[in-house]
């Protein structure tokens, strides 16, 4: 009896439900339409970067970095060993101090290096790509107008390195070095540095 009373009102819902103006309002389609100029472009679209410059010997300075850590980790660890059994000091402590500044002095130069430089057309955005102390690849993101093109410093492009630096002062400056990298994109190139590349 229950059970019969229950699908009555069930049925008796659903027929309302089937009724109601909610499930019969009409479907709309928009039919607007964008031009090729016009069209909203995507974010896939706004974030490609277009390489333009690589500097040909980028993954040997890696590999140069990473040597250099090693290196100064096993003399670090054998002055250690050294100062312990107590003989020379001398000799090792020397040794230690030298491959330490080394390693900073290598470290600080890599660490400027650009190894590629990438820019967005639809943004006006260049991604510098270029190591960190560790040797690993670090991506920075600048607008082109946040940068002071190497020919208004007064730099020779055509240098071993030039000098790349920011509007913002407290930005360190970086190198670059057309000499030994290979431009990708002139067109593109030349609005970064700020004169025509031949």
């Amino acid at each position: 009896m229950m059970l019969g009373n229950r699908i009555t009102s069930l049925v008796t819902l659903s027929r309302e439900l089937s009724r109601s103006k909610v499930f019969l309002r009409p479907v709309t389609f928009s039919t607007k339409t964008y031009s090729s100029q016009s069209y909203p472009k995507t974010s896939d679209e706004v974030n490609i970067f277009k390489p333009v410059y690589k500097l040909t010997y980028i993954a040997h300075a890696k590999v140069l970095c990473r040597l250099k850590l090693y290196q100064t980790a096993i003399i670090v660890c054998l002055t250690g060993a050294n100062i312990v059994t107590q003989t020379d000091l001398v000799f090792p402590l020397v040794l230690c101090t030298v491959s330490l500044t080394m390693l900073a002095i290598m470290g600080e130069f890599f660490r400027k290096l650009i190894g590629i430089l990438y820019v967005n057309p639809v943004t006006s955005e260049v991604k510098i790509s270029h190591l960190n102390f560790w040797g690993n690849r670090k991506d920075v993101i600048r607008h082109i107008n946040e940068i002071i093109p190497p020919c208004d410093m007064g730099e020779n492009i055509s240098d071993a390195y030039v000098k790349f630096s920011y509007v913002n002062k407290s930005l360190p400056t970086m190198y670059l070095s057309v000499k030994y990298g290979q431009i990708l994109d002139k067109q593109l190139f030349s609005r970064v540095i700020g004169e025509e590349f031949k």
